[in-house]
């Protein structure tokens, strides 16, 4: 049985103008168009709807010449594009984005990009679509590539059928998949609602609708005001957002639905025109290249003269523009004329587009390793100097060893020396201590003290970590999985420890002035650290941590908790180099009043007071007085090396500058 052509329909090109538009604005100016995110859901209807129509009209040819001829026509019509944005953003990541927390899933999400499971890197991330980190990945936009994707892994099976005259069984197939992710989606809605934006099981359904909107082409023609009441909701909901994608995207992809089949039947009609119009169709021609290319172009701009003012908000989009109509003119496009005319046989593409996936993946691990050698960023051209976790370079034979320890929902390692004769100051028959460090990333931020010290004394170190979790910290995000977390490094600490050991606590303990991504301001963190919630908090934390740590000062140990260090009010990393000084981030300076940071401080001090006579033993170390010596704090030493990589974690010059005086207190105090 055959069927007729879909031919080319121009209201089509019209509504993925409407959708990469509606994503654009969404992603430049999130409170212009809030439901703007649902233009991606708009895409996967229509491509559901597109792929439908790309296959021969009639059922002739074994199946593997179907697949063949399907994945060929995908891989033309996607790969080229995709590899050339992926590798160029790759390498324009290298020059411009310092590795970082808030860079730190580019990398995989970028690996994943070229072989198709993008989503999936992002669904297992910590930071939802929403979230501020993924802001500053210019490759998170690929998921829904991702989704489309492993969308056609499927699609040819169960369309076959509507190819040689099972249109029933192929329809049915569709929507009993269709149904069964939907329940999915609706089940995940709050139980997993990271995964259940990003992967392909809440999103099946979306593309299936497509596909059934396609198949329903011999319906009757839809009257004027339901296609009319189609475009109204998918109006509305992309004004006015949702939980997507249940149920919010439910509206919007059913009105996608109808006017396809509207603009199917009625290519003349006037919304059909509307759509039709030669700016819509511009746009709408080029509507994979302006997606592919407009996210990175907003993060690059994010991460270096910023994306805030008129300016930039503006000068985005038009570069945007300009890359997406090279892309569409000299990448998109010549390798879809190719396959349409059947200049190309499928085999070949196929052939190339292999050839694409196994050297793009080479191409950008070599552009992701040149970082440190092509990086413009101060980070990249000065590790050591960054990094508290970088490469320590020590004189000698001797080396410090780092090992993994397993720590319920934290990381743990163990460092110790190899290859060294006894230090000086210890005789052989000396028992050295064993220095256990315990906190939050600020703990992470001592590694190169840790190292360092290790080095220099002899004493083995183990390092406990979790973002956001430390005793006496400010108040975590999760205090269930904290507990957790808490309980098992102090279980296994007390297992190991030995009288006159050392337990060090650092932590975040006063709130954030600026974090790496947004600027929250000295007179909010004095509201917040002086607030009723936070002393609430207090008092809560030091009952905790007198039952945590009593049993270990039973045992001998000695406890040193780290007093506040300095903050500042941007970011120090972000800041550094003549790209990204001027950007919005960076309007806080590096400097703090000693003042300031003496009045946050106070309530931890008191707290820290009332500490030490409940339980004997625990002693603070004051990292500031080496810090800030003057009446200002500066986040940079004399001599131009950052003490402070960000706002508030310790740079490996900070640790240089640190080391010798927390290696004495620990003399002093045993």
């Amino acid at each position: 049985m055959t069927r007729p052509a879909l031919g080319y329909i121009p209201a089509i090109d019209g509504m993925r103008a409407l959708a990469v538009l509606a994503v654009m604005i969404y992603h430049l100016r999130p409170a212009f168009l809030p439901g703007g995110f649902l233009g991606v859901d708009v895409f996967f209807v229509i491509s559901g709807f597109v792929v439908s129509g790309a296959l021969p009209p009639d059922g002739a040819g074994s199946l593997r010449q179907l697949i063949g001829l399907f994945y060929a026509r995908r891989a033309a019509r996607i790969l080229p594009a995709l590899y050339v944005v992926v590798l160029a953003t790759t390498l324009a990541a290298a020059l411009f984005i310092p590795e970082s927390w808030l860079s730190g899933v580019s990398t995989h999400t970028a690996q994943g990009a070229l072989r198709g499971y993008s989503n999936f890197v992002l669904a297992n991330n910590e930071g939802d679509y929403f979230a501020p980190r993924t802001d500053y990945n210019p490759f998170t936009h690929t998921w829904s590539l991702g989704v489309e994707e492993q969308f056609y892994l499927l699609f040819p099976f169960l369309f076959q059928h509507f190819l040689i005259g099972r249109r029933a069984l192929s329809a049915s197939l569709f929507g009993v998949a269709g149904v069964i992710s939907v329940l999915w989606a609706a089940t995940h809605a709050t139980s997993n609602p990271i995964g259940n934006f990003y992967l392909i099981f809440g999103r099946f359904w979306e593309l299936s609708l497509g596909v059934l909107a396609y198949q329903a082409g011999a319906w009757p023609r839809l009257p004027r005001v339901a296609a009319n009441l189609a475009a109204a909701a998918l109006l509305i909901s992309l004004a006015q957002g949702g939980t997507t994608p249940w149920p919010g995207s439910l509206l919007p992809c059913a009105a996608t639905a109808l006017l396809l089949v509207a603009m199917r039947s009625s290519p003349a009609g006037l919304l059909s025109r509307l759509l039709a119009a030669p700016s819509a169709l511009y746009l709408g021609r080029r509507s994979y290249s302006l997606y592919l290319w407009h996210w990175p172009i907003y993060v690059l701009f994010r991460w270096t003269i910023g994306l805030e003012t008129a300016a930039a908000a503006l000068l985005a989009p038009a570069l945007t523009l300009v890359l997406a109509h090279a892309s569409y003119t000299w990448i998109e496009a010549p390798p879809r004329r190719a396959i349409a005319i059947t200049r190309i046989r499928p085999r070949t593409a196929l052939a190339a587009a292999a050839l694409l996936v196994i050297i793009g993946g080479p191409v950008q691990q070599a552009l992701w390793r040149s970082r440190a050698t092509i990086g413009l960023t101060a980070p990249a051209r000065h590790p050591a100097a960054w990094y508290p976790d970088a490469h320590l370079d020590l004189p000698g034979s001797c080396r410090v060893a780092v090992g993994r320890v397993s720590v319920a929902s934290g990381l743990g390692f163990n460092f110790g020396r190899t290859h060294c004769p006894p230090p000086p100051a210890v005789s052989a028959a000396a028992t050295v201590p064993t220095l256990f460090v315990l906190g939050d990333s600020h703990a992470g931020a001592y590694t190169n003290l840790i190292t360092r010290f290790v080095w220099h004394t002899g004493s083995p170190a183990r390092l406990y970590i979790r973002g956001g979790c430390a005793l006496l910290g400010t108040k975590p995000e999760d205090e269930t999985s904290c507990a957790v977390f808490n309980q098992a490094a102090l279980a296994d600490i007390t297992r190991s420890a030995r009288s006159n050991d050392i337990l060090f606590l650092p932590a975040l303990r006063i709130p954030r002035i600026a974090d790496q991504f947004v600027l929250y301001g000295v007179d909010s963190a004095i509201a917040r650290n002086e607030g009723p919630d936070q002393q609430a908090w207090r008092t809560r934390n030091m009952v905790d941590a007198i039952i945590k740590l009593r049993p270990l000062t039973t045992l001998g140990l000695r406890i040193i908790l780290e007093t506040p260090k300095p903050e500042f009010p941007s970011p120090t990393f972000r800041c550094a180099d003549w790209f990204n000084r001027t950007n919005p981030i960076c309007g806080g300076g590096h400097t703090l009043p000693h003042a300031t940071l003496d009045r946050l401080a106070a309530p931890v001090l008191q707290q820290f007071l009332a500490l030490s006579t409940q339980l004997p033993g625990i002693r603070s170390w004051n990292p500031t007085r080496l810090l800030c010596p003057n009446k200002t704090c500066n986040a940079y030493a004399p001599d131009g090396s950052p003490l402070f990589f960000d706002g508030d974690h310790l740079s490996a010059a900070g640790n240089a500058l640190l080391e010798p005086d927390f290696e004495a207190f620990v003399a002093i105090s045993k």
